[in-house]
């Protein structure tokens, strides 16, 4: 499956490219200020805040390794019982992009005094086989469904 790239995409009209250039410069933004604020391993645990090292391994792990042949859609969970750390990490989609493994990955996180929330993220796997995070963001987790009585 080919992972859309609003950049590649020569019919989109001029709302749609209005609408990349805009979220291009958000992402921009945003990076700065990560970078600003010295996340140290690939740019993104500065957007993990409450987690230990060891916890952000284990999140690593889960979507570089353990998707590995996995359909779109599947979900592992990890915890980290000395951190009291928890979550899942969902396959969203998968594909190639520039010629590069990608995937969409959306990581809930339960941590210890704080309210959940959820992160976006798509990964692609480098020509040296390393992983690099080319984007993510982070959102409020979605609603539970609630049960009808």
């Amino acid at each position: 499956m080919q992972i859309s790239d609003p950049a590649d995409d020569s019919r989109a009209d001029f709302t749609d490219r209005v609408r990349s250039c805009v979220m291009l410069a958000g992402w921009g933004a945003w990076l700065l200020f990560v970078t600003e604020a010295g996340a140290q391993m690939i740019g993104w645990d500065a957007a993990l805040p409450g987690l230990d090292q060891t916890d952000i391994d284990m999140i690593k792990h889960v979507g570089r390794v353990e998707m590995d042949g996995k359909p779109t859609g599947t979900v592992v969970k990890w915890s980290n019982p000395r951190s009291g750390a928890a979550g899942t990490v969902t396959l969203v989609n998968q594909g190639t992009l520039r010629g590069m493994e990608c995937r969409d990955l959306r990581q809930h996180f339960v941590v210890p005094n704080q309210a959940p929330w959820d992160l976006e993220s798509r990964i692609c796997r480098q020509d040296d086989g390393s992983w690099k995070v080319m984007n993510q963001q982070r959102r409020p987790p979605d609603p539970e469904p609630s049960s009808q009585e």
